[in-house]
């Protein structure tokens, strides 16, 4: 992400209308995708899940160093703009709906009291995360995940940013509730 440390992204004027075209860009495909699978499962009944806000919006803690109180804040702000542009998307196509979890995860980001996202976690943890070495390019680069050395060398794990325990819960019961809401069946 390029506001991690690399200056206030935040008070850049470039920074967020970038992120938010590329949000658009990726919207499109959505809608296109969506778009495809109804055409060749016609009965389908398709829920897309949105993302939550990664960060406090009231707490800049040790936990996310890379981003300042600013920027935490119009992380927040895209994930609620990219939110509102995929749930226009599949907005009218028949069985599809739109599962917003950001109510849901408020004041459960990182650094908050009662935190569901992990914040920077260095790696490797297991067999799906980055490790020192693994695949580098023609010149001996490492893996991009591995561009901010942590703790002694680490990759940073691909649970960084990614839910807990308690956000898989808070996801489960988002969509849950969606699938009550659109009347799929005995939950």
């Amino acid at each position: 992400m390029e506001c991690a440390g690399a200056g206030d992204c935040a008070s850049d004027a470039t920074s967020m209308p970038r992120c938010k075209a590329l949000a658009d860009k990726l919207t499109a495909s959505l809608g296109s995708l969506v778009t495809s699978i109804k055409t060749h499962a016609t009965n389908a009944t398709i829920v897309v899940m949105g993302y939550p806000e990664l960060m406090s919006r009231t707490k800049a803690c040790m936990a996310t160093s890379l981003f300042n109180l600013s920027e935490q804040k119009a992380l927040g702000d895209l994930s609620k703009y990219v939110n509102g542009r995929q749930a226009a998307a599949v907005q009218g196509v028949q069985r599809v709906s739109y599962a917003d979890p950001v109510a849901t995860f408020s004041n459960h980001g990182t650094c908050d009291n009662d935190e569901w996202i992990s914040a920077i976690v260095a790696g490797p943890n297991g067999n799906g995360d980055f490790h020192n070495g693994d695949f580098p390019d023609s010149v001996g680069n490492k893996p991009s995940a591995c561009m901010w050395d942590v703790a002694g060398g680490a990759c940073l794990s691909r649970e960084s940013f990614h839910p807990k325990t308690a956000g898989t819960t808070g996801y489960a019961k988002v969509m849950e509730q969606k699938l009550r809401d659109i009347g799929y069946g005995a939950i």
